[in-house]
């Protein structure tokens, strides 16, 4: 009876072991039903595994077969011994059947107890084998989802570029200089995907600080006449002359990306941003701050001097624009536009314009 249980057990182990082998062999990447095939390394790993189980299982089977045949040759010795000696008249009939029922039933004791252990050995086995089914799925599970991008995530920025003030919509060089590098800002934001299984259109919103140095010409600093924000000429002869404008925004942009979906050797779909060109246009409201610095150095009597001067000038506290940029992976050109005038009361009417580079740290 013993060895039939065990028998069984054993056909059940390895019929789990086929079915595994078969499942996993029938696994297909078709999106439509859901499957996946397996990587090669997985596939083999899994294969090895297989065949490992196997051989526990045979060598588990082997050694209950061996224990229970030695067990019966012994008991069948201990048999003849207790006849021979009832022959020779050495112990009575009576002692004979006590001393063959405890033969038999110590060996039939060592048999339950090599039969409970195979079968706690085939249970570990089992266990096992299963174990690293549930890790090998959990493998495949991680690397599929790292073949697709969170559809939510974060951007830190950081650009440079150009600042221009705008007088009246254009360029007024004798207002103020044009220089290549007179911008810097820092932004911190997000980005996320607005269909789930397209990797073309998304949603970028990012909180951006903003700091402008617009250099005046021709010996002019900022100042304030009749209320009204204008550009005066400063007491002295100026080497240097800048004013510097801190702002914060609120963005929204939509951005297209030309990236397209791929797929890997296996058929998996890759799904990520900014893999090619991509391009977005939206907008901008936030405030400024309400005083700006004024820096202005001159030379009087060999000597150089530095003068910071910060002040309101008037100037508009609520900023708003539109934006857009262009770009590749992780940089794009950008340019924003302030809808609204740079100052509230000025004889000319002021705009920014930005222009510069961006790139996106994360």
């Amino acid at each position: 009876m013993y060895r039939i249980i065990i028998y069984i057990s054993v056909f059940l182990a390895s019929l789990l072991c086929k079915m595994y082998g078969q499942s996993n062999d029938s696994v297909q990447v078709e999106k439509k039903d859901n499957y996946f095939i397996f990587k090669e390394s997985l596939a083999y790993n899994n294969e090895k595994k297989s065949e490992i189980f196997q051989s526990q299982i045979n060598k588990i089977s082997n050694q209950l077969d061996k224990s229970i045949k030695e067990n019966k040759e012994a008991l069948k010795k201990d048999l003849l011994l207790i006849e021979q000696q009832l022959k020779n008249n050495e112990i009575s009939q009576e002692k004979a059947e006590v001393l063959k029922n405890e033969k038999a039933i110590f060996y039939a004791n060592k048999i339950d107890e090599a039969t409970l252990k195979s079968e706690k050995e085939i249970n570990e086995a089992i266990q096992v084998k299963i174990n690293n089914e549930l890790d090998m799925k959990a493998s495949l599970n991680d690397y599929i989802k790292s073949l697709v991008e969170k559809r939510s995530h974060i951007i830190l920025s950081l650009g440079f570029g150009t600042s221009l003030n705008l007088v009246d919509g254009a360029l007024n060089t004798d207002m103020y200089k044009t220089k290549p590098f007179s911008s810097i800002h820092f932004g911190v934001g997000g980005k996320t995907r607005l269909i789930k299984d397209n990797p073309h259109y998304y949603l970028r919103y990012e909180w951006t600080t903003i700091y402008n140095f617009v250099k005046p010409a021709n010996q002019k600093v900022l100042d304030v006449v009749d209320n009204q924000t204008t550009l005066v000429d400063y007491e002295k002869p100026l080497k240097k002359s800048r004013i510097d404008f801190g702002q914060s925004r609120i963005s929204a942009y939509f951005e297209y990306d030309f990236s397209k979906k791929k797929e890997d050797e296996y058929g998996n779909v890759i799904l990520r941003s900014r893999q090619s060109y991509f391009m977005g246009i939206g907008g901008f409201a936030g405030y400024g701050n309400k005083k700006v610095t004024q820096i202005m150095k001159y030379k009087t009597s060999g000597k150089e001097h530095k003068n910071r001067e910060i002040g309101a000038y008037g100037v508009n506290q609520f900023v708003y624009g539109v934006g857009a940029y262009f770009g590749y992976k992780k940089y794009s050109l950008f340019a924003t536009y302030n809808l609204n005038p740079t100052f509230k009361n000025s004889e000319f009417k002021q705009n920014f314009l930005n222009i510069g580079i961006n790139l996106d740290i994360i």
